[in-house]
């Protein structure tokens, strides 16, 4: 009790932890690839094995060189990173102030700027190929659906893509050629779809159209998807709805590297990061959560 009074302390008057305790778990959540594939961003949180100690303010975004393999803290308190393609920009969600919403930092003048200042909660960022616009995830208009908006502009509204209500709509990521968007549909009926629309949300479709559960979707740079289904394994399969097939690797969130030379995915079973040549799954690096702690990260 003393050693959780300490901890909560801390959180409350710093918003920090200098280490994860001793019971917590460190647990990566997600990741993304730098657009030129020299580096990876991904989220991780300190906390207890059953969540009961959820805050978050333990939250942490880092960015690992795939070079040299230094890790460097992001963002405390900050969750859902992604990298712009010019490679100084990054987004994220983080809660200040009781909203949930957007950031923006540039890595390269160490600026921070709020994208989105609503009561609602704001989620997923992810850029477009040209840098020009954010898709995120929003539940502003009552059910969770996608938007875009404009960072050339942003005075301008966030524009909703989705219209999936009373369903929610998540995880969006965009096409290659920045034309279309790829997200998952959750009906609660432990059946998520992946759908695929166009930036207008005109011609939504359903590309698994299965009794599966399928999510965490994302685009190859040869223009397929990839996604998890069936008990957390990552499949393939083309826009088109043809040509699914395994990839063979079982885990529950993989994303492929724009070089098109690395996977990346996380292991459910020591939620480390495995990167691994691509095809051929060949592990070639490994981040476990001990390499966070221990270094002020916490």
């Amino acid at each position: 009790m003393k050693a959780l009074y300490t901890t909560l302390l801390a959180i409350a008057l710093t918003g920090n932890l200098a280490t994860a305790q001793p019971d917590q778990n460190i647990n990566i959540t997600s990741l993304a690839w730098s657009p030129d594939g020299k580096q990876l961003i991904f989220s991780a949180i300190a906390v207890k094995p059953d969540w009961s100690d959820f805050n978050p303010a333990n939250w942490r975004i880092f960015l690992y060189d795939m070079k040299n393999g230094d890790l460097k803290k992001v963002a405390a308190g900050a969750n859902n990173g992604a990298i712009s393609p010019d490679g100084c920009r990054v987004a994220y969600q983080q809660t200040e102030n009781g909203n949930q919403d957007i950031f923006l930092e540039n890595l390269c003048t160490g600026q921070r700027k709020r994208l989105t200042d609503d009561p609602a909660r704001e989620s997923v960022p992810t850029f477009s190929p040209d840098g020009k616009q954010l898709a995120f995830c929003s539940d502003r208009n009552g059910g969770l659906e996608v938007f875009t908006l404009d960072l050339e502009h942003p005075d301008i509204p966030p524009v909703q893509v989705t219209h999936g209500a009373p369903h929610r709509s998540y995880n969006p990521e965009w096409s290659p050629d920045g034309a279309r968007l790829v997200y998952y549909l959750e009906k609660g009926d432990g059946r998520d779809q992946i759908w695929v629309t166009d930036l207008a949300g005109k011609s939504p479709r359903n590309i698994t159209s299965d009794t599966l559960h399928s999510y965490y979707p994302s685009w190859t740079p040869a223009g397929n998807l990839l996604f998890t289904s069936t008990d957390e394994h990552i499949f393939t399969m083309k826009p088109d709805r043809t040509g699914r097939k395994p990839t063979g690797i079982k885990s529950f969130f993989a994303r492929v590297s724009p070089q098109k030379k690395r996977i990346a995915y996380i292991r459910r079973e020591d939620r480390s990061i495995v990167i691994a040549r691509f095809p051929g799954l060949k592990p070639v690096r490994r981040i476990r959560p001990e390499d966070l702690n221990g270094k002020g990260f916490w």
